[in-house]
């Protein structure tokens, strides 16, 4: 299938991190390779309310109403990262707190799905609603041994992920990908939680010339992910579980930047981390343009800001890849 339009997720935040709503598609320029292409529509979707990431932060809109919550709700998968010890293990129980108090937060159509990345990929419980049945499954991650796949009552990730794809994926990094695939195509809002702490490599001979103790290195494997999420329209917010600063921090950063979401690192503030990005998924815009001519394959995607003083921090997918068939690639036709 060719085409025609493509759709973007477009998360923008403000300098305290809360979303701004009331923006409007004359606010924006885009550029699709350099070359400026025409926005067909750009509509909000999500809420907005009165909780914000920093105590005794001002109102960015006070103008602005509050938007009441999409009826489809959002679906939020949460990745924990298995194989940890020492610093990192003390980091994931830390943020697998703050994970339990997020789903205190959720809407009551808001599914969440929990997955843990390891040896094995493991879809500990798939799409739901049901409260109880999240937080069991964040208490229940990461874990060792065969565990049976919850299922969750409306779309699934099990629909496009089968036993032997997780078997199949042999890092985390394809297995970031395995569900990038899945992830594509289901409809609605979609943010991926990853609670980790590396991706990527760390090669310590360091380059030629190079007489530093190492360097970071993508991986075939990382661009292969990011190209499945960022086709999904599935953000990464990478939350870091590391007890500090360290040299594959810059694998996550990469991970999120590409796929539209943020790196967060955990070990000073975690709770405020938490809140960073449950702020920031409240809401997003969806941002339409119409293909530009031109031969098919990756191209890259850039947004600017055009009216307004207010400085704000745009998140969204890097490149799109029209050279990928499936209907999921196309989106829907702008609304009237």
């Amino acid at each position: 299938m060719t085409v025609v339009r493509v759709e973007v997720t477009l998360h923008v935040t403000d300098r305290q991190g809360r979303v701004v709503p009331g923006l409007k598609k004359e606010d924006f320029q885009l550029f699709i390779d350099d070359r400026t292409v025409p926005i067909e529509s750009l509509d909000w979707e999500g809420t907005v309310s009165a909780s914000m990431p920093h105590a005794g932060a001002a109102a960015v809109r006070a103008d602005q109403p509050e938007v009441p919550a999409e009826d489809s709700g959002r679906l939020i998968a949460m990745v924990f990262q298995g194989h940890i010890e020492g610093l990192k293990d003390e980091g994931l129980m830390r943020m697998k707190r703050q994970a339990l108090s997020f789903v205190d937060t959720l809407g009551p159509k808001d599914q969440v799905a929990v997955l843990v990345a390891g040896a094995r990929m493991r879809l500990l419980l798939d799409f739901t609603t049901d409260r109880p049945a999240i937080r069991k499954a964040i208490d229940n991650a990461p874990r060792t041994g065969p565990t049976p796949r919850s299922q969750g009552e409306g779309v699934r990730i099990a629909a496009n992920l089968s036993e032997e794809d997780e078997v199949a994926a042999t890092n985390t990094e394809k297995q970031l990908a395995a569900l990038g695939r899945a992830l594509r195509p289901l409809p609605g809002s979609k943010a991926i939680l990853f609670f980790g702490w590396a991706v990527g490599k760390w090669n310590a001979l360091g380059s030629p010339g190079d007489y530093s103790f190492g360097r970071y290195e993508s991986s075939a494997d990382l661009d292969a992910a990011q190209k499945a999420l960022a086709a999904a329209q599935a953000p990464v917010f990478a939350m870091d579980v590391s007890g500090g600063s360290h040299q594959l921090e810059a694998g996550l950063k990469q991970l999120a930047f590409e796929t539209g979401g943020f790196y967060i690192p955990t070990h000073n503030f975690p709770g405020w981390a938490m809140q960073a990005v449950q702020e920031a998924i409240k809401g997003h815009y969806v941002l339409v343009f119409a293909k530009p001519p031109g031969a098919p394959g990756p191209h890259k995607i850039r947004i600017e800001k055009l009216r307004g003083a207010a400085p704000i921090q745009m998140l969204y997918r890097q490149e799109y890849d029209d050279s990928l068939s499936t209907a999921a690639a196309s989106a829907p036709a702008p609304k009237s």
